[in-house]
Formats: structure tokens, sequence, C-alpha cells
């Protein structure tokens, strides 16, 4: 493999290290002690909270402070991540000041650009004969989804998730070639209004993730299956392996062992993009286990996104009801569908122009992995998948190795805004 790997350089517990873990801890504890979503995700390095901001001014201080770092300037990827950072800063606090045309690309490391609408027509094509090759007629495919799926009941979708992940597992350390030290206890009574898994192995780790809160209550057996494969082994292992690489489960992580600077990632921001695409390809890459409703249930979700990177790509100054509204006006998708991916990630919450800057990484990375998946020999894919697995990938780094094994450039990330330069 000849495609440039990026990886973090800062020192694990090195000063910067240290600050920007801090920072970004003491800013998600800020953001929850005030009412509002907290911006980061998974802390994976098991360091704990040891700074408490009161004021914005507070948390702008240690972010320049960051940004001027000896260590951090040398470390291009460290700075992309600040970047980022300092989008969401900007959006929390002066957001009329935001530059809306270039945020996507600051915010997550690529710009949205247009799906060709023949190759859109293909995929609705593909999707339409997949649901009627289930019996199920396309465009009210969820409620006749949960009509002809067998049903879970409650009772049963832990055993149900669990075997589904186990399966998972198997085949992905088969791919990888490594052990993923990642198992998964089910366990609502932390969140009432909601399902969550708990990650416990290694030193120190307790890794938290939501699968969905109509988790709780009967399911449909393909809904599950996405889950488990996309929360589970496609998120749940590729943090798994990057804790690894901290090496958390010792007392003290060793010295220069390809660390992870600070072991935490944002919701939004170019380290995010990988993370992404791994798992919206998962549920589709595993599909041995796969019956005709799951066969039918991906082909949905492969058509529903590219839709969705063409709704962010069209709306550059995007508000939540014109991409809504564009959804419903231009495809033929059910209302409740694309109003959820909408909903959840954008209109309930206040920071929406920072949660609708990830909604393209799902619709782009979905895409984009697929057609890879449909370009190349099965072989060459799953090189590029366990690349992503036992790596930490920027946008151009999943360029790079899609290139190199012939991808065309149309299924590719547009990188190449020069809206951002480090």
């Amino acid at each position: 493999m000849t495609a440039s790997i990026s990886k973090f350089t800062l020192e694990h517990g090195s000063t910067s290290d240290l600050l920007i873990s801090d920072l970004l801890l003491g800013w998600n504890e800020f953001e929850k002690r005030h009412g509002r979503r907290e911006f980061c995700d998974f802390n994976v390095s098991g360091h704990n909270l040891s700074k408490t901001y009161n004021s914005y001014d507070e948390i702008k201080f240690d972010l320049d402070k960051a940004f001027d770092a000896q260590d951090v300037q040398a470390c291009p990827i460290t700075m992309k991540r600040l970047i980022s950072l300092q989008e969401h800063f900007n959006i929390r606090t002066n957001r009329n000041g935001v530059d809306l045309k270039n945020h996507h690309f600051k915010a997550i490391g690529f710009t949205p650009t247009m799906i060709d609408e023949k190759i859109i027509k293909s995929l609705r094509v593909q999707y339409e004969e997949a649901a009627q090759n289930a019996g199920i007629s396309p465009f009210s495919f969820s409620k006749q989804q949960i009509q002809k799926d067998v049903i879970i009941p409650k009772n049963k979708i832990e055993t149900q998730l669990q075997d589904f992940f186990k399966d998972g597992k198997k085949q992905i350390e088969a791919l990888t070639g490594a052990a993923a030290n990642f198992s998964v206890k089910y366990d609502i009574r932390s969140a009432p209004n909601e399902t969550w898994y708990w990650w416990i192995d290694g030193y120190k780790r307790q890794l938290k993730l939501s699968i969905n809160t109509h988790y709780t209550k009967d399911a449909a057996l393909s809904e599950l299956y996405v889950s488990a494969h996309h929360e589970l082994s496609g998120h749940g292992i590729y943090y798994s392996y990057m804790a690894d690489r901290l090496g958390i489960e010792t007392a003290q992580p060793p010295k220069n062992k390809d660390p992870i600077h600070s072991g935490i990632t944002t919701v939004i921001g170019p380290e995010v993009v990988a993370a992404e695409a791994v798992a919206e390809i998962v549920p589709t890459f595993l599909e041995a286990t796969k019956n005709k409703i799951m066969l039918a249930d991906t082909a949905y979700s492969y058509y529903r996104r590219a839709v969705l990177n063409n709704i962010c790509a069209t709306y550059k100054y995007h508000g939540a009801d014109a991409m809504y509204e564009y959804g419903m006006q231009n495809t033929d998708i059910e209302e409740e569908n694309l109003h959820n991916l909408l909903k959840t990630r954008v209109k309930n919450f206040e920071t929406g122009l920072v949660e609708l800057s990830y909604i393209p990484v799902y619709g782009a990375v979905h895409f984009m992995f697929r057609q890879a998946l449909d370009y190349l020999p099965r072989e060459d894919f799953k090189s590029i998948l366990k690349t992503c697995y036992l790596n930490y990938l920027l946008p151009e780094d999943l360029n790079a190795l899609m290139k190199e094994k012939g991808v065309p450039e149309h299924a590719l990330l547009n990188t190449d805004n020069p809206a951002l330069t480090l």
C-alpha cells in the first residue's frame, strides 16, 4: 500500500496532549452543566476531567493556547482537529459570523458535492427491485418492513443483538488479524429513555454508546441487524482498536506506541469521517446472514444516503427546513425516514449548524464506500476496510486508498476546498 496514512505525532501524555484532553473534557462538561448538548462523543484514553470552565472566554483562552503550541503546529492532523473545534466554538458563540459557504469543509474536512442524478435514479431502481423481491412496496418501506419482517420482542432484543455482534466481531477479527478487546452489556437503567451498550474490556476502559430509543420496545430483525453492525461491529470495534493503540489496558501507556493524540474524538471533525465510513458499510459488507428484507433495507439506505448527500450539497447556506422541504419535494422518500435523519441531528438541537455538518458524513461516506464495494473486487475492498480499522485516517487518506485501488473520481470526497489552510 502506498497511500499516506495520517497518524498523530504528539506524544501521549505530553503537555499539549494533556492540554487538549483537558480542553475537550472540560468544554464538554461546561456545555452539559449549562443544559446544552455536549459535543464530545468518546473518551478512549481514560483521561480524567481535571479542568472546569466557567465561561466561553476561558475555553477560548485554552483553545488559542493549543493552537500556539509548537508540537501542535508541527502536527497537521492535530491542527485540523483544532480548526474543527474552532469552527464549533464560533458557531456556539458567534453564529452570525460563521462562514456558511465553507462551514462543512472546516468542520469535517471535505465539501459535499452533488452526486449525478443518473446514479441516484439507478440506486432508486436497485432499491425498488430489492424491495419488490422482498415482497415490500417501495416508499412505504418502514411500515411494511415491520409487517413483513420477523419481530423480536423486547425481552429477546439483547440476545439478538449479541448474536449479531458475535458474528460480526468474528468476521472483523478474521479480516484484520487482530483481536478486538471489546464486549458489550445491555443496560437501560442508566438512561431510561434509551438503550445503551457499555464496552467493558481493558484497563480503565468503560466506553458508552447509544443504540436507539425505539429499541426499548419490540423491533424488526433487519433493524437490529443494521444497528448491531453499525454501532457495535462498526463503531465499537473501531474504537476498541483505537483504545488498544493508546495502550490503556496498562496502568501507564507505553511511550511511542503510535499514540492517538488525547484519545478523544469529537462529534464533528475530520477524524470522524473514517469512523462513520466503516460503521456505515459494515452492515452491507457482512452480508452472509442477510435475508431479502435485509438486502432491501441496505439498498434503501444506499439510495437514501445518496439523496441526503445531494440535499446537503444543494443547500450551501443550509437551513434544516429547506433541506427537509427539498427532500420531500424532490424524492419519494417517506416523510418519516428523512424526517428522522434530519430531526435527530438538526431540528431538536440548538447547535443546528454543527449537527448539520455531520449529516454529509452519513451521505457522502456511505455513498463513497458503497461505490467502492460495487466497483472493486471484494479482496481489494477488504484491504481498504482493514486499513481503516487499524489506522487513523483523514478524508484525504480515504481518497488515497480509493484511488490506489481504482475507484473513479466521482466516488471520492472533495478535499480540495482552498478555504481550509493550515
